[in-house]
């Protein structure tokens, strides 16, 4: 199985990852999930055509039952054509749409194993790369080019979903309109986690809506005071800035904020 995920911005770089994959791994099984997928659902096989499934909504279960599928049908003969999420044949090829949902508690998913990603196969120290490379500043030449810097940084997820409406957001990347939280103390140790594994002077949360609970940015301003001055950033909604919010993410060690303006 070799998957893929991403929103929308990621179309033309999954559309030539595919295809090198079908190239070099003919026979293996490729999905495709995450924000873009959660969008267009189906109508993504008519622009990557080397698609066998795609996932939509959160895959963190869902996965399980779709890699369960592919042992049986590669190692037991079984037939995935008798699978309810079968679509038939799309473009000459058996496709599949899987649906996926949310665990029941955020803070029970282990922390992402960076580790698979230390070296590459030809020994190049991939994370490393990553690491050194800016997640948003001015250095990051990306939405987030404002005036400040950062030497070693990663990003973890600390929120899903957002509630708001909004005219101009999609809201399908990390969980639609179901919004869902970790708690601080499950942020504090991932984040020492990476500090002490990493020595990363900066996370990013790219979440959908960070800021969305006053009480959890409340109680994030005392649990992160163990991070010894860690930076981090994030995104939020505009209307969001005119309470105490800002202040206390500042107070927990926030440098950047990403704006959506409500509508």
């Amino acid at each position: 199985i070799i998957a893929l995920s991403g929103m929308i911005t990621t179309l033309r770089w999954q559309e030539r990852t595919v295809a090198t994959c079908r190239r070099l791994c003919p026979d293996a099984f490729i999905v495709s999930g995450g924000g873009l997928v959660t969008e267009v659902k189906e109508g993504l096989f008519g622009w990557i055509p080397d698609l066998d499934a795609i996932v939509h909504s959160e895959g963190d279960d869902v996965m399980l039952v779709l890699a369960r599928d592919v042992h049986r049908h590669l190692h037991h003969g079984s037939s995935l054509e008798s699978v309810p999420e079968c679509l038939g044949s799309i473009g000459g090829r058996d496709r599949y749409l899987y649906g996926g949902d949310r665990p029941n508690d955020l803070d029970t998913l282990p922390f992402a194993a960076w580790d698979l990603l230390h070296q590459d196969v030809d020994g190049n120290p991939i994370l490393e790369w990553y690491i050194k490379t800016p997640v948003w500043g001015l250095a990051a030449n990306n939405s987030s080019a404002t005036p400040f810097t950062m030497t070693r940084s990663l990003t973890t997820v600390s929120s899903r979903g957002c509630p708001y409406a909004c005219a101009f957001c999609y809201r399908g990347a990390q969980g639609e309109r179901n919004y869902g939280m970790r708690s601080p103390e499950n942020l504090v140790a991932e984040a020492k986690w990476l500090q002490e594994t990493y020595g990363i002077d900066f996370l990013g949360f790219p979440d959908d809506n960070f800021a969305v609970d006053v009480r959890r940015i409340r109680e994030l301003a005392w649990a992160f005071q163990s991070l010894n001055g860690l930076r981090w950033g994030t995104h939020t909604r505009l209307d969001e800035a005119a309470d105490e919010r800002p202040e206390q993410m500042a107070k927990a060690g926030c440098i950047y904020i990403g704006y959506g303006a409500e509508t």
